[in-house]
């Protein structure tokens, strides 16, 4: 299976739409998570026809901020769990006795909302044992080293990370 995430900063220019056209020939991803999508529902239900995609999950942006969809195909047995605008998280079903868990996340960019963020990691990862495959973009680094430029990242949000 191929799962595929990718934050598209917006689908409303051509080059993303073509970006994303090509990264989906290359890869024929079985699912799709994308991240800031920054369109309706009903804008990205033309997306999912243009991507072939039998079903989707989208979550409206917020003016032109933020959205996130899901999409998937027919031969992935996935259900969605719980969704809001900063995560959708799924189980996909192997066979009767089998399952994984998916969850696309999007952290708040807002430095000062990020315990939000981390709280509701905390949260998900509390809901299920099962194995958990949790993908996305958290807005946030692990190391100084992942910085290019401008003032260095403070430890302390690093560390909560």
């Amino acid at each position: 299976m191929i799962v595929l995430s990718w934050n598209c900063r917006g689908l409303e220019n051509q080059r993303a739409v073509n970006i994303l056209s090509h990264l989906m020939r290359e890869k024929a991803p079985n699912i799709l998570f994308l991240i800031e999508t920054k369109q309706t529902v009903e804008e990205m239900r033309r997306v999912q026809g243009e991507l072939h995609y039998d079903s989707m999950l989208a979550i409206s942006c917020l003016g032109r901020k933020g959205g996130l969809a899901m999409l998937w195909n027919n031969d992935v047995d996935l259900h969605i769990q719980t969704y809001t605008q900063n995560h959708i998280d799924a189980l996909i079903f192997i066979d009767r006795n089998s399952s994984w868990r998916i969850t696309g996340f999007y952290g708040k960019p807002e430095e000062q909302l990020r315990h939000e963020t981390w709280d509701l990691l905390k949260h998900l990862k509390s809901r299920s044992s099962t194995p958990w495959l949790c993908i996305g973009d958290y807005n946030e680094i692990l190391a100084s080293e992942e910085k290019d430029g401008g003032h260095p990242k403070p430890i302390r949000q690093m560390n909560n990370f």
